[in-house]
């Protein structure tokens, strides 16, 4: 049972990338899809609060509590993770700053030309770092719209917040 356990073990190891290239080649698809996912959990979401706000007579006060405390807790998450995703695009516009300096510091011309594309492609990523956070942020005022029971308001936010994400 061991030698087994170990053997896949084993084999599982030769089958992962090894090198960070091969990996950080997969991480800008892997983002541009987690947002996309993100913007269609937003849509729904939007859906829902919609919804609701049509309903809201139709529906005893229990049950509209309770839908709008579901809600509140879905934006909340959704949030969360753009501010997440916010996070790892500054990490990534750093980390391209600092390899721009160590080329930098190498004195080669080759190296310094591509400092400067590493600048270029840091802005863009500390730009989309920005809307990020700035969506982020729209996701928060849909949620405080929700818990203060301001369906326009979350609806606006909401909308907003899915519009930037496109």
């Amino acid at each position: 049972l061991f030698d087994q356990e170990l053997r896949k073990r084993q084999q599982t190891n030769y089958e992962t990338p090894n090198t960070t290239e091969e990996r950080q080649e997969n991480k800008p698809d892997d983002l541009l899809e987690r947002i996309r996912e993100l913007a269609r959990r937003q849509d729904a979401l939007n859906r829902q609060q919609r919804e609701l706000a049509r309903n809201r007579e139709q529906i005893e006060e229990e049950e509209l509590k309770r839908q709008l405390e579901r809600l509140t807790r879905e934006q909340n998450e959704l949030r969360q993770q753009a501010e997440q995703m916010a996070s790892r695009m500054q990490q990534r516009q750093q980390q391209s700053q600092q390899n721009g300096q160590q080329s930098q510091q190498g004195g080669q011309q080759s190296q310094n030309g591509q400092q400067s594309q590493n600048g270029q492609s840091g802005g863009g990523s500390s730009q989309d770092g920005r809307r990020m956070r700035e969506i982020s942020e729209e996701m928060r005022n849909a949620a405080t719209g929700l818990r203060r029971q301001d369906s326009q308001q979350a609806e606006e936010s909401g909308a907003r917040a899915s519009e930037r994400l496109r």
